[in-house]
């Protein structure tokens, strides 16, 4: 056997060194390099986290108040359409209004067939289609007052909580009595 002189033992030696470090070089750049990507998506990930709720904490009055006013109109919502039972309450406000404004007032209800609902008849359905199932209660109005409490009565009219579909308004004036006016709307009664 060729014995190997001690230059190339120390060079053999060297070399396995070399190849063993570079191996475990290698292995630890991979491992290393797989956990500082994580880090850096988890570092990503909390700061994007970080500048929402930043955003959340400098806003909040801002959500408040949209809040408040989505409450609001979620009660306004509510009291949108009326019950069955609650007509005679919508008339009482009708004359409510009517005697804060000082103006004379007739109420006349009726109700009103949609067209879907005509479309049904002819077709000699049974059921009734409407819309969601909402029926439409028109009700006309015969007043008489003078000008302003008449104009004063129709905002008071436009701000009840009622969804409200005005048809027509007529004003006409008589000399002897002041204002006269009609005011056909639609109210919806679930």
């Amino acid at each position: 056997m060729n014995k190997l002189s001690p230059k190339q033992n120390f060079l053999i030696f060297i070399l396995v060194t070399l190849a063993f470090w570079t191996v475990f070089g290698l292995l630890a750049y991979y491992f290393l390099a797989s956990d500082i990507k994580r880090l850096s998506k988890e570092v990503f990930l909390k700061k994007a986290d970080l500048l929402q709720l930043d955003y959340n904490a400098r806003n909040i009055d801002y959500f408040r108040e949209d809040y408040q006013k989505l409450e609001q109109d979620g009660l306004r919502l509510e009291h949108a359409v009326l019950s069955e039972s609650e007509t005679i309450v919508f008339i009482e406000r009708l004359e409510q209004i009517a005697a804060d404004h000082n103006v004379t007032q007739e109420i006349e209800l009726f109700e009103t067939e949609t067209k879907k609902d005509k479309k049904s008849e002819k077709k000699g359905e049974a059921e009734e289609i409407d819309l969601a199932g909402l029926k439409p209660l028109t009700y006309r109005l015969g007043l008489a007052g003078n000008f302003f409490d008449l104009v004063r009565y129709i905002q008071a009219l436009e701000n009840l909580d009622n969804y409200t579909n005005l048809n027509f308004i007529n004003l006409t004036i008589q000399e002897e009595s002041g204002v006269l006016g009609v005011i056909e709307a639609e109210v919806y009664v679930e």
